[in-house]
């Protein structure tokens, strides 16, 4: 069985840690870590083959928020962009129908459960654990 990837960009350190070791360790997926809607952009330049899914907070620190983040992959991804995932303190902002015209399957809001967060993660992208 193929590993699932994942790219993960969270501007906070700690949080990006526990949600790498969540990901990685329990959900046994493999993970690209990024910091910054840049960093996260430049990943998906290098990482071969692209990743399954991203996962971001739509609260980004760099010069482009997460909508423009999110404008920018579909950019990218004209056809084919992965599945979405938010994982934001905003959650509960975001209807179905804003997440789906933003291209977003699902929301998980912060602060999440970490012991679940993987399996949430899963039943989002329709994934076995």
């Amino acid at each position: 069985m193929v590993e699932k990837s994942i790219l993960l960009v969270e501007r906070e350190e700690g949080i990006r840690e526990i949600l790498h070791l969540c990901l990685h360790d329990i959900g046994g997926w493999n993970v690209v870590v990024a910091c910054s809607d840049r960093e996260g952009l430049e990943q998906l330049a290098i990482v071969q083959p692209k990743p399954d899914a991203i996962i971001f907070d739509i609260l980004l620190p760099e010069e482009k928020d997460g909508y423009a983040f999110l404008k920018e992959l579909s950019g990218r991804f004209p056809n084919d962009l992965p599945p979405i995932v938010l994982i934001t303190s905003l959650a509960k902002w975001f209807s179905r129908a804003d997440m789906k015209a933003l291209g977003i399957i699902g929301a998980i809001a912060k602060p999440f459960d970490s012991r679940a967060l993987p399996q949430e993660l899963a039943q989002l992208l329709g994934w076995s654990l």
